[in-house]
């Protein structure tokens, strides 16, 4: 299965440290009411808080069964929140709103977690082969001939 070398869409957050862009650290500092300054000099207190509060409480990581939520933190860092509640919902086999409620929330309890967090995965190569698809020079990002 293909993965993703690095965040798409390409060049879309600048320059990235510890995983982080220079897009999401401006963000980020704006709502802590802190001036911008280069992702080159993010602390690890505020990598933790980021990945914390902008990925994994906002995708409901923490209320989903393991290694559900691992998928979903991913999907999130890589896609955003919206985009990998969607991939998730799509793998669950409910309406793709992009929104954990609990029709989803039931629907991701009754399934086993590990063929939940391969269909997951399953989905999100669709949609960064779509994104290649729309747009090929996307395609150096993905993984080539790598399985497993």
């Amino acid at each position: 299965m293909g993965g993703w070398l690095c965040e798409p869409p390409l060049g879309s957050g600048g320059a990235t440290n510890r995983g982080v862009t220079q897009g999401t650290y401006d963000r980020y500092r704006s709502t802590k009411g802190l001036a911008k300054q280069s992702v080159k000099l993010i602390t690890s207190a505020e990598v933790h808080d980021i990945y914390e509060s902008m990925y994994w409480d906002v995708a409901r990581c923490e209320e989903l069964p393991w290694p559900v939520s691992g998928a979903q933190f991913d999907a999130a860092v890589n896609a955003g929140p919206k985009q990998a509640t969607q991939l998730l919902q799509r793998a669950a086999g409910v309406s793709a709103d992009g929104v954990i409620g609990p029709k989803t929330l039931a629907a991701i309890l009754a399934m086993p977690s590990q063929d939940l967090a391969l269909r997951c995965c399953e989905e999100r190569q669709k949609f960064y082969q779509s994104l290649v698809n729309r747009k090929p020079s996307l395609g150096v990002f993905l993984k080539a001939g790598r399985t497993g």
